[in-house]
């Protein structure tokens, strides 16, 4: 049973340490959200240094809103957070390609790493998610 429990405490500060990573990646990017909920649970999820932008508009509007933030503040890196429904997929594809034809690469990496880590579909979710992931890692 001690193996057992050292196992998952290791794996508890794995997913901290995860965490941590992903939060400085996030507060050092430019984050493309959907909606007004996202925005929130980022902000209350204390990512308040990223520079957010929720995706309102065609794929096109947002490139250049985020190649204009990109420009004016000096960050590159861009990290695309839609939703991981069918929808927030196709929304993935689109802002990915509409970036890319302003020259701007979004990390895909960073996305898959939040979605693994906080099992969610949505990402106004991530309230509650974060509350589970620490509650586990205090146990």
């Amino acid at each position: 049973m001690k193996k057992r429990e050292g196992h998952l405490h290791s794996k508890q500060q794995r997913k901290l340490k995860l965490l941590r990573r992903l939060f400085k990646q996030l507060d050092e990017s430019i984050v493309v959200v959907e909606g007004k909920r996202d925005v929130a649970a980022l902000r209350e999820a204390k990512v308040a240094e990223a520079r957010i932008v929720q995706a309102v508009g065609s794929a096109e509007r947002v490139a250049n809103l985020v190649a204009e933030i990109a420009a004016q503040t000096g960050c590159s890196r861009v990290v695309l957070l839609t939703d991981f429904d069918v929808e927030g997929k196709r929304r993935n594809a689109e802002l990915s390609e509409a970036l890319l034809a302003e020259g701007i690469s979004a990390n895909a990496v960073l996305r898959r790493e939040f979605k693994r880590l906080f099992r969610v579909n949505r990402v106004e979710q991530l309230g509650f998610a974060l509350e589970r992931l620490l509650e586990e890692s205090s146990e």
